[in-house]
């Protein structure tokens, strides 16, 4: 068996999204200065690193954290290079001879935020269009290696409320740069944080499973 961290490296030196909590740690207990054990105390946005969006991020109504079926973060997962298009918008004949439904697990492999240190405000996201087809193909997740699926500064979310009206979950800031295009097996957990409109998650690709 094959395991291919996905996962962005998290901790003072990851970029946050402009104006939300930076990662922060400051400890309660230190082996070095006699304590019995080290102890920390993290403080960050849930939306820094890879991470899933709960739909109650971007609607009032929508699941938390906690509320959210597991099924699809588990299972066979397609990356796909995908490139945008001038406007920074991956087109959705990035999805030409794919069958979005099989396996219904999507995740886009763009290049465009290769260094974790410093947020970009250029990096690729998906077209409304994109997301309207990978809704009507089956899919139940979408994955991006970029922070989010809709472009810096948008404040209507386009493709955000498309895929959740679709039914779908998502994962942003996914490290694709050490996988081919290819089917594997996503193994990407949500934090059952009670209330929660976003957390961190330690994805994995999985090849040659039994």
């Amino acid at each position: 068996m094959t395991i291919h961290d996905i996962t962005r490296p998290l901790g003072e030196e990851t970029a946050p999204w402009p104006g939300d909590t930076p990662f922060a740690r400051t400890w309660a207990g230190r082996i070095p200065r006699g304590d019995h054990s080290n102890v920390s105390a993290l403080s960050f946005s849930p939306h820094l690193g890879t991470h899933i969006d709960a739909p109650f991020h971007v609607r009032e109504e929508g699941a938390t954290l906690d509320r959210m079926d597991l099924e699809p973060f588990l299972g066979l997962a397609r990356v796909i290079d995908a490139r945008p298009g001038p406007d920074g918008a991956i087109p959705p004949e990035a999805l030409a001879g794919i069958d979005a439904g099989d396996p219904p697990r999507l995740l886009f492999r763009t290049g465009t935020h290769p260094d974790t240190a410093r947020f970009p405000t250029d990096f690729a996201h998906l077209a409304p269009e994109t997301a309207e087809a990978i809704v009507r193909g089956g899919a139940r997740l979408v994955g991006m290696d970029t922070p989010s699926l809709d472009p810096y500064g948008s404040e209507e979310l386009t493709s955000h409320k498309i895929i959740m009206d679709g039914g779908l979950y998502w994962i942003e800031n996914l490290d694709l740069s050490r996988v081919s295009p290819g089917v594997y097996r996503l193994v990407a957990l949500p934090l059952r944080i009670a209330g929660g409109d976003g957390g961190p998650v330690r994805a994995v690709l999985v090849t040659d499973y039994p």
